[in-house]
């Protein structure tokens, strides 16, 4: 097996993030950064909270304590099980629409 090293073109994939994180200050009057890591790295143990939260959750479901079928039932329990991190759920519609705020932006940007 050959070894490939992370392309520039994979990181181009995240031009949106780019965007965003260069926006940031004037969108949300705070600071933003964004870390690359090499594929399949970042999602371990040293995945910092959403990597502790969703190894926990996996424990809690494997140990038969909690059933998590949807994002509601994940925020439900996070809220409950994990201690001073504040968790915030985000409505679909919300989504839909920052979602299509980014992609306006990025076609200005793209032309």
């Amino acid at each position: 097996m050959q070894w490939k090293p992370d392309s520039p073109s994979s990181q181009y994939r995240n031009k949106s993030i780019f965007d965003l994180v260069s926006r940031f200050p004037e969108v949300y009057a705070s600071f933003a950064s964004w870390h690359f890591f090499e594929s399949g790295h970042g999602k371990g143990p040293c995945d910092g909270i959403g990597g502790t939260t969703n190894r926990n959750a996996d424990k809690a479901v494997k140990q038969e304590k909690v059933i998590i079928q949807d994002a509601h039932d994940f925020f439900a329990w996070a809220t409950q099980n994990e201690q001073g991190i504040r968790y915030e759920l985000v409505a679909d519609e919300e989504y839909n629409n920052k979602k299509a705020e980014v992609d306006e932006r990025n076609m200005v940007i793209s032309r």
